[in-house]
């Protein structure tokens, strides 16, 4: 009887010991959630406090590009402006209004922002070079742009794909205002 009662005693404190060690796990998996979102607060609140010159607490597109050529040139060692066009695409990715415009956009980029774009413009630096390759190869008429027929062409070339798909790669890219450069290059980023 004594080494049932013990038994019972030793698995109860067993099934304790392993649920506080489930519940130490989890507040030790938040605290370094926590820590890693405090510093990427802190990373973006420096970056606002550097580059928002009038001091509103959000960066226009004047401000951003500031912003984008020095990581440029800090991140790649590459003297890259973003042009008008870069900024209204990053404008449409991600201007979602912060948390104050509850999602709607507000032409400005906040600090909740801030990083997010980071991320894509370094992600379009690295593709940078595979974009220029392509442009060259496909840009015909040697306007500089992709339109709607080069693309379908450059598509098809580097994607085999059922019937139409160039075309609603085509259709995507101008309607969501996104050039047709751009457009391929996400297809292919998709594809892979």
């Amino acid at each position: 009887m004594a080494v049932a009662a013990a038994a019972a005693v030793g698995a109860r404190r067993g099934r304790n010991r392993g649920q506080l060690l489930v519940v130490e796990q989890e507040l030790s998996r938040k605290a370094k959630e926590n820590d890693a979102k405090r510093q990427q607060n802190e990373v973006a609140q420096s970056i606002l406090d550097k580059y928002d010159a009038d001091k509103n607490g959000t960066l226009s597109p004047k401000e951003l590009k500031a912003m984008l050529a020095d990581y440029s040139l800090h991140r790649f060692k590459a003297e890259v402006r973003p042009t008008a066009e870069d900024l209204v695409f990053l404008f449409r990715l991600f201007d979602n209004g912060g948390k104050a415009g509850g999602g709607k956009a507000d032409g400005v980029i906040d600090r909740s922002e801030i990083l997010s774009i980071l991320g894509a413009w370094g992600d379009f630096m690295k593709q940078k070079e595979i974009v220029q390759n392509l442009s060259s190869k496909f840009d015909k008429d040697d306007n500089h742009a992709i339109d709607e027929e080069e693309l379908q062409v450059s598509v098809a070339s580097l994607i085999p794909c059922d019937t139409g798909c160039d075309e609603q790669i085509a259709r995507q890219a101008r309607d969501h205002k996104v050039g047709h450069a751009r457009g391929g290059c996400l297809w292919q980023r998709h594809s892979q």
